[in-house]
């Protein structure tokens, strides 16, 4: 009991049951099992140097613990052996068996992604990826293969190396690996990726535990700069025409959409000389500049500094507005 346990074995409990059948009293001289051994001691049997005498049709019974070892399908027969005499010195000997199944059991891994950092500003960049395999099962398994979805066959990846052979993970062993990967996304996009690993055991089953890891896409406020000239930078005071260069220059992540322009002095922009900006706006990539130029009359008396300002609006693609 039982009669069967999992690989790589466990502990047994055996029980022996010997009857004496015939018309006499007889005395138990020997018990051994034939991997065992002597039993005598093992357990609760015990027979005493002269031996145990057993009535006519009288009972013996007893029992002992042994391990059972093995791979997934091997089979363990235990045979005991009982020699006894009578009062006449005529002997006998009765055998028994017993069979305990290793059973098979199908490897067990556990596999854990994390991300570092685990959130990034939009639009994204490289974040470092740590994957684990703990081998949980009772033996020893081939880590045949580490893909991640998002981000392909690990091998040669970063520290993540798997031989075509296989890496071998003992009982209780780990494997440690880490890569780097880019991860790119809009603001509040998650993006999350699974590492799955196939591992097999010496009876040819396979198993394929999976991790996720997830890294987050952070916010990040619209940024534009305003830079603006006047050509030429003095008039006489009866006033003349004066050429207004405007740029704005895009210095956030992502796109922006410049939504109005307005000066000061001169009012809404859009419109007057080569600043136009359609319905929806106009769009300019990060690191992109816009640029225009419109023309007004400036005048005034001497010594006065004319001084207009140009504002821009814009806004992401998320809303948010600068």
């Amino acid at each position: 009991t039982p009669s069967s346990v999992p690989e790589p074995g466990a502990v047994v409990q055996y029980t022996v049951g010997i009857t004496n059948t015939s018309v006499e009293g007889v005395v138990l001289t020997s018990l051994v099992d034939a991997l065992r051994g002597n039993l005598n001691g093992q357990g609760n049997c015990s027979l005493p140097p002269g031996g145990l005498t057993l009535d006519p049709q009288g009972a013996y019974k007893c029992s002992f613990a042994a391990e059972v070892a093995g791979n997934g399908g091997d089979k363990e027969i235990s045979t005991v052996t009982v020699q006894a005499s009578d009062d006449e010195k005529n002997k006998v000997a009765a055998a028994d068996s017993a069979t305990v199944v290793v059973s098979d059991v199908p490897p067990m891994v556990t596999l854990a992604k994390t991300a570092n950092p685990s959130s990034l500003p939009e639009p994204g960049g490289p974040v470092q990826f740590v994957v684990r395999a703990v081998n949980d099962g009772v033996e020893d398994v081939q880590l045949v293969s580490l893909v991640d979805d998002l981000h392909g066959d690990l091998n040669g990846q970063g520290t993540c190396s798997v031989p075509p052979a296989g890496l071998t993970l003992s009982r209780g062993g780990s494997y440690d690996c880490t890569f780097t990967a880019e991860v790119r996304g809009n603001a509040e996009d998650i993006a999350t990726g699974a590492v799955i690993a196939q591992v097999s055991d010496d009876d040819g089953n396979l198993a394929k535990p999976s991790a996720t890891a997830s890294v987050k896409i952070t916010n990040v406020q619209p940024m534009i700069a305003v830079s603006g000239s006047a050509t030429p930078g003095s008039v006489p005071e009866w006033g003349r025409m004066v050429r207004f260069l405007v740029q704005v220059a895009n210095n956030g992540v992502e796109d922006v959409i410049l939504t109005s322009i307005t000066d000061s002095a001169f009012g809404d922009l859009n419109g007057q000389g080569s600043c136009l900006l359609p319905p929806g706006g106009t769009r300019v990539s990060p690191g992109g500049t816009y640029e225009c130029a419109f023309e007004g009359n400036v005048s005034g008396n001497a010594g006065e500094i004319g001084t207009n300002t140009v504002t821009v609006r814009a806004s992401d693609d998320e809303g948010n507005q600068v």
